[in-house]
């Protein structure tokens, strides 16, 4: 783990450009921007790249197709300056970080909102019952060209995005509520986590405040 985090913090470029996903663009950046893919092993490699906000997934352009990468061997991903770990196969931002693990955030895009409105946040009911999402908005971008999917960007409804906080050490990957780290408690350290909350007012949603709850974990094994 202190590998992946000193690789990560080492880790630099121009920032990529961040953009609102919609329906038939539904990724973080405006567009397929540089990135590097770290292998475990010490392989890297260098594409064009986004991240779907449909199901946390990393794509990349291949002459021009979109692809999906299997993370199964990937420690890390950069895309600019956004620095990314992979858990179960799903990629997690980086936020915050210390030598004793990672505060990561999950980024998905609200499609049940889509559906339930027909395809547009605060639609008609008349709007709604007109329009249904299609193919390529569901789930299509993968083996599609990517220009093709480009020249669509502009034609679908905006995507609210659903941010999740996690902290992952140790090979874990916890979501970052009082009730799930707590439920990952040894009985001892549940009794340290009772008194050590009441002196550490924790922000549930801020990344430098949750780091001191990677240090509580690592504190309390």
């Amino acid at each position: 783990m202190k590998r992946l985090i000193i690789l990560a913090g080492l880790l630099a470029g121009m920032a990529a450009a961040a953009q609102t996903p919609s329906s038939t663009w539904p990724y973080l950046y405006d567009n397929f921007t540089p990135g590097v893919i770290y292998m475990d092993g010490g392989a890297k490699s260098e594409v064009l790249m986004n991240v779907q906000v449909r199901h946390d997934k990393l794509h990349f352009i291949d002459k021009d197709i979109i692809r999906e990468a299997n993370l199964s061997n990937v420690i890390a991903v950069t895309i600019g300056k956004d620095k990314y770990i992979p858990f179960n196969g799903e990629l997690r931002k980086i936020v915050a970080q210390n030598d004793n693990g990672v505060v990561a955030v999950s980024l998905l895009g609200d499609f049940a909102a889509l559906q339930e409105t027909g395809g547009g946040y605060g639609a008609s009911s008349e709007s709604a019952s007109t329009r249904k999402l299609s193919s390529v908005e569901v789930d299509g971008q993968v083996n599609q060209n990517h220009m093709l999917i480009l020249q669509e960007k502009e034609n679908g409804a905006d995507l609210n995005i659903i941010t999740t906080y996690y902290i992952i050490k140790g090979g874990s990957c916890i979501k970052a509520t009082r009730k799930d780290i707590e439920a990952s408690l040894s009985d001892a350290a549940k009794a340290n986590w009772k008194t050590w909350l009441k002196t550490n007012k924790i922000k549930w949603k801020d990344p430098e405040s949750l780091l001191k709850v990677v240090d509580f974990l690592s504190d309390n094994k």
